[in-house]
C-alpha cells in the first residue's frame, strides 16, 4: 500500500475512508475495540495513545521524499522542480 502512495493524489476523506477499513480490522486482532475513539489510536504511546500514524500524514510525508530524491539525484524531473523553486523565489524576491 505505501509504496504507490506518494504516486497517488488522494484527499484527506479518501485516505480517511482506505485507512478505517484496515484499522476497524486490525483493532481487535490488537486485542482493542473497533469503537476507540481515532484520536486515541492516532495519539502517541506517552499520552496514552495507540500510536498507529494516521495514512494523511505518511501520505504527505512520503510525497516530500520522493520531490527530496529526484532534486537530489538531479534528473531531469529534480531539475524542473529546482526550476520552479528558484522561480518562486524570484517571484516572492528571496535570494
Amino acid at each position: 500500500m505505501s509504496y504507490s502512495l506518494p504516486e497517488c493524489s488522494f484527499s484527506l476523506e479518501q485516505l480517511e475512508t482506505i485507512q478505517s477499513w484496515a484499522i476497524f480490522s486490525f483493532l481487535p486482532a490488537m486485542g482493542y475495540m473497533r469503537t476507540t475513539p481515532w484520536a486515541l489510536i492516532h495519539s502517541p504511546i506517552e499520552m496514552g495513545g495507540y500510536n498507529i500514524p494516521h495514512l494523511y500524514a505518511i501520505h504527505g510525508a512520503q510525497k516530500i521524499v520522493t520531490v527530496i530524491d529526484h532534486i537530489r539525484s538531479t534528473t531531469d524531473l529534480g531539475r524542473a522542480i529546482m526550476n520552479n523553486i528558484h522561480w518562486f523565489y524570484s517571484q516572492i524576491q528571496i535570494n
